[in-house]
């Protein structure tokens, strides 16, 4: 009988190994997509990463880390970390104010923080920042997807306002 950790550590694999090489799972585009892989030591054998896991202070509560945002899921380059801790290092969060640079959540790029707009929350999307470019290519297509809806609003709109509805 498998112990909850190692129920939980299981999944924690399986899930890695999805995002690395599945391109029907949600994350995949951030992970595989982006060309982050997973060592051949772990990625064939469950059990060298239950070793690494195990020697290098896994437990329940925490998730796994990549040192270098760009490389891949290996014993060298991983480490483990809470959720909180985790939460601080997305892509999504990164702002440095001494460079004046920000990676917009959307495209991934580091830009200069004039291109996410002179307003600080415009582009903001709960946490994240979006910049110019992606704000209006995502305004587009969120219209052109919701062109029938938005226009049935502002018709009712202007009835109530002219006294017609």
């Amino acid at each position: 009988m498998k112990t909850e950790e190692e129920k939980k550590l299981r999944w924690r694999y399986d899930e890695m190994k999805q995002r690395c090489y599945n391109p029907n799972n949600k994350s995949y585009n951030n992970y595989g997509g982006r060309g982050i892989t997973v060592c051949d030591e772990w990625r064939n054998s469950f059990r060298n990463f239950y070793q690494w896991a195990m020697q290098s202070g896994f437990s329940i509560e925490l998730t796994i880390d990549r040192t270098d945002n760009d490389g891949p899921y290996a014993p060298d380059n991983c480490k483990w970390i809470t959720q909180s801790q985790q939460m601080r290092n997305t892509r999504a969060n990164i702002t440095d104010y001494k460079k004046g640079t920000r990676v917009c959540f959307k495209c991934g790029l580091k830009k200069k923080l004039d291109e996410f707009g002179k307003d600080p929350f415009k582009g903001r999307f709960g946490h994240r920042y979006m910049c110019t470019e992606c704000r209006l290519k995502y305004t587009r297509e969120y219209y052109q997807k919701n062109k029938e809806k938005i226009n049935k609003k502002r018709r009712e709109r202007r009835r109530k306002k002219c006294g017609h509805g």
